[in-house]
């Protein structure tokens, strides 16, 4: 069965996120286990350093010089050369930092950002290992950045803040790669107008009082990039908020985000004639509203929008994913996505865009494509995991969603960097597996070229 959603049924979610803020609760660490990044360490033209034992009279120039906060090294940057970076040993940092131009804070430049760094493993400042944590406390941000360019974040842990997690205004090239980051009852990420972010492979610490996760909005123009995230609610709090049956306190929608928490919301909305691309790919999402919520819109003929929302993998949640474009120049590709056991169904419309494989399971079939071209969607088949408890969202054994994917066009790799389509027995003719994550339990074939018995007489 499919049921037309109203086109203007975008502004009425929205508008719903009106939030309060509920009582603050501690939620253990909930990572899935990664491979090694990709990404080298920065190379620093100009190194900080910030210890727990440092002091901020110091230089900062050195492990044993080091700072005591990561305030004092952010606001010792005293070019715009970019390549500074700040290495900030473990432990928690009690402050709430600031990046922003009334403070005097410079900027990086194109393709040399400053970079503050954490070093979990204590290689660069001699530290003991442990993780790297930003908590100001209630009533504060851990951080702000706002009308600055060119800064990157690496192996952070953002937790504490009071309704934002990270609060990114009028910025542009800003990354956020292998962070942490508890989504408090508001936003874990809220960015307006920040040209060319990006979040890659970080994870989102959730429990059943954490809001939404991101709200990304860019109505000047630029990137919005999200790669390889982890924003779902696994452990004993999976499937437990109410999502996935339609069973979750109504009420609620006037409490704040932690009653109906979103999981990515990534939007470009201009009547200019802006520039826009946005990509999702290859992230986990579950217990949410709506697990992806990818839009744009302009009024004007010249604006030019790609939207692009590819591998990803939405569960246990109200609907499967919301893709919307109406700019009269958008192109827009929906690509190897899987809504599994989800209660109302995906909404995906593109006037002149594609569908190329999609697979959603959902309790009420209450879902609507509508694509120029729309091809290998699946509806009536149940997909598994291996085992969500421990956060491993891999199709299980037998589930449908493997091998079953578009011939072309899913992404070059998952979310744990395996290469897609996975072809152990080295066919030819595999197909990607619906979602973020491929399948790696297959035995090859063994192919006997050629067999001789010799008995230890002959060999005599």
């Amino acid at each position: 069965m499919t049921a037309r959603l109203s086109r203007w049924f975008h502004a009425a979610l929205l508008a719903s996120l009106t939030l309060v803020t509920p009582a603050n609760a501690q939620v253990g660490v909930t990572r899935p286990v990664r491979p090694a990044s990709s990404t080298s360490d920065p190379t620093a033209r100009k190194a900080w350093y910030v210890r727990k034992s440092g002091n901020d009279s110091n230089t900062g120039d050195t492990p044993v010089a080091a700072f005591k906060t990561i305030q004092k090294a952010i606001d010792s940057i005293n070019d715009a050369g970019g390549d500074h970076v700040i290495y900030v040993g473990p432990g928690t940092y009690v402050e709430g930092l600031l990046i922003t131009s009334g403070r005097g804070t410079r900027s990086g430049q194109t393709n040399k950002p400053n970079v503050i760094f954490g070093d979990p493993t204590g290689k660069y400042t001699n530290d003991a290992a442990g993780d790297v944590i930003i908590n100001p406390g209630t009533g504060n941000t851990p951080l702000q950045v706002q009308s600055r360019t060119d800064w990157s974040f690496r192996n952070l842990v953002f937790r504490g803040g009071t309704n934002y997690n990270l609060y990114l205004t009028g910025s542009s090239r800003l990354t956020f790669e292998r962070c942490v980051i508890r989504p408090p009852a508001w936003y874990g990420v809220y960015a307006t107008d920040c040209p060319s972010i990006s979040l890659i492979e970080n994870d989102f610490e959730r429990d059943l009082t954490t809001g939404h996760c991101t709200y990304i909005y860019n109505s000047t123009g630029g990137n919005i990039t999200i790669r390889g995230n982890f924003l779902a609610m696994p452990g004993s709090n999976y499937r437990k908020n109410g999502m996935a049956t339609g069973s979750f306190d109504w009420f609620k929608f006037s409490s704040g985000g932690a009653g109906y928490p979103y999981g990515i919301i990534a939007m470009a909305y201009s009547n200019a004639a802006i520039t826009s691309t946005i990509n999702i790919t290859n992230n986990i999402v579950s217990d949410c509203y709506l697990p992806i919520y990818a839009y744009v819109y302009s009024g004007s003929s010249s604006a030019r929008f790609t939207l692009e929302v590819n591998s990803n993998t939405a569960a246990a949640s109200m609907y499967g994913l919301y893709v919307y474009d109406y700019g009269t120049t958008a192109v827009t590709n929906v690509i190897n996505n899987l809504a599994a056991d989800v209660y109302y169904g995906s909404y995906i419309y593109t006037q002149r865009g594609t569908i190329n494989g999609h697979m959603d399971h959902s309790a009420l079939n209450y879902w609507d494509f509508t694509a120029a071209s729309a091809s290998g969607i699946i509806t009536d088949k149940v997909p598994t995991f291996t085992d969500v408890t421990h956060m491993n969202f891999m199709p299980a054994a037998g589930s449908p969603a493997i091998n079953a994917g578009p011939a072309t066009g899913a992404y070059a790799y998952d979310f744990l960097a395996h290469a897609r389509p996975y072809d152990p027995s080295k066919t030819g003719k595999a197909l990607a597996d619906f979602g973020a994550v491929e399948y790696q339990n297959a035995k090859p074939t063994v192919k006997v070229i050629r067999w001789r018995e010799q008995s230890m007489e002959t060999e005599r």
